[in-house]
């Protein structure tokens, strides 16, 4: 595993799934003071919520750094934020803040237009108020989940803005109705909440029939495997594995499937060394499975990379979630399988399924997922002729007849796209029988 550190810009390296496992490098840039949270949206820009400067910042592919939210000064204006913390962005690309003391939420919309859409009406308990809100979280759907700390609950705004409480809300405390300091929200793909709750060194996760399951911690402050010390963000991998910022023990834990705890960064003492962390808060994956970490004391953003994942030779079978996949989402799955020769990530799959819905053609998809590092460090210095002869090797797991691979070359001698030719692949009869999709 590959750990670059990121602050003013971002590193590059190889995409992959998180163990924990491999060994380490850093590399130290820019500036940030106290960076609280992180997310990326599908087009692989990053944003960050530099605490105590008052803003969000955007790191986009070329290294490329603005602010999107504030840097105005600590203020309550439209152009300004408090100590920003949480950070979520929808399918469609609008980015969420949890404008934390200002107990607000800031809407960014993709034209950078500036709303409330929670809160915003002074400190208080009231179904229009919020009190510190640390994390926000948005679903497929559009819904919008906020940790409100101060009132020890968690609120759903929906898309007609209607508010409910779906955890907590009774005081702080640890009875199945209550929290104890929810600092942090996760939804996975089956649509279980989880709560990172600060004070009582836990998480829980209440499912869609409102049954409470303290999932990690719960046993006291601690660095043991079943405990936690002041845990602060959430995060779900594509496989349903949950990762957990455990801030006092300066780690991150995954906790799998099968309630396997293990140590995917930091756990190593307070340090600010490559395999160390100091007073970690939020953690997200981007949509090609990479792993980012709000190193806050360090005032940095620590990424987790690795090799992909790579099916078994003469398996290009999508399985799981993905078996028999039909229409948009069977077409950006199979995308995943022929561009990266790997599954989708849930995050990321639902991501692109909701720009197809939204008006993004596939073929714009395509054009996306081929401009990655991980596509590029593959066929980057491929001629045309090389190029198709490689997609018939990784795409059908065969070697191309001599037809083929002369039709699809004099194809691209002549101006089609190589992602339009990696889309007739993955849309094949050929390559959704060997997926098993439709």
């Amino acid at each position: 595993m590959v750990v670059a550190v990121l602050a003013s810009m971002a590193g590059t390296t190889p995409v992959g799934a998180v163990t924990g496992t491999e060994p380490v490098t850093t590399v130290t840039t820019g500036s940030l003071v106290a960076p609280f949270a992180v997310a990326a949206d599908g087009d692989g820009n990053l944003y960050i919520s530099d605490r105590d400067n008052h803003r969000v910042r955007k790191v986009d592919t070329n290294d490329v750094v603005t602010t999107v939210a504030g840097g105005n000064g600590p203020g309550s204006g439209a152009n300004q934020l408090s100590d920003p913390a949480g950070l979520a962005i929808d399918v469609d690309g609008n980015l969420y803040i949890a404008d934390t003391f200002n107990h607000r939420v800031q809407k960014v919309d993709t034209n950078d237009v500036v709303t409330t859409v929670a809160g915003g009406n002074n400190l208080g308990s009231a179904a229009n108020q919020l009190d510190n809100p640390y994390a926000v979280t948005v679903d497929d759907d559009g819904n919008l989940y906020i940790a409100d700390f101060g009132n020890a609950r968690v609120q759903k705004v929906d898309t007609n803005d209607v508010v409910t409480t779906v955890a907590g809300g009774n005081g702080f405390g640890s009875a199945p109705n209550q929290l104890d300091a929810p600092v942090g929200v996760a939804l996975d793909g089956d649509g279980n909440l989880y709560v990172a709750e600060n004070n009582g060194h836990r998480v829980r996760r209440i499912d869609s029939n409102n049954v409470v399951t303290t999932v990690a911690g719960g046993n006291g402050l601690g660095s043991a495997p079943n405990q936690l010390s002041f845990p602060v963000g959430l995060t779900v991998d594509g496989d349903g594995n949950l990762y957990i910022t455990d801030q006092g023990n300066h780690r991150v834990q995954k906790v799998d499937t099968g309630n396997v705890v293990s140590t995917v960064a930091g756990g190593n003492g307070a340090g600010s060394a490559a395999n160390q962390l100091l007073g970690p808060s939020g953690v997200a994956f981007d949509a090609a499975g990479n792993l980012y970490v709000a190193d806050t004391l360090n005032n940095r953003i620590q990424k987790l990379t690795a090799e992909p994942t790579t099916p078994a030779v003469g398996s290009r079978e999508l399985t799981g979630a993905y078996a028999a996949m039909s229409g948009i989402e069977g077409s950006v799955a199979r995308l995943y399988m022929a561009v990266f020769n790997r599954h989708p990530d849930a995050a990321g799959h639902a991501y692109w399924v909701g720009r197809a819905n939204n008006g993004s053609g596939l073929r714009n998809i395509a054009n996306f997922f081929i401009g990655s590092p991980e596509f590029l460090d593959t066929y980057r210095n491929l001629d045309n002729a090389g190029f198709v002869a490689l997609l018939y090797r990784n795409v059908m797991d065969r070697e191309g007849d001599t037809a083929g691979i002369g039709y699809w070359t004099g194809q691209l001698d002549t101006g089609t796209p190589r992602s339009l030719v990696v889309l007739q692949f993955s849309e094949s009869s050929e390559f959704k029988a060997l997926t098993k999709t439709s």
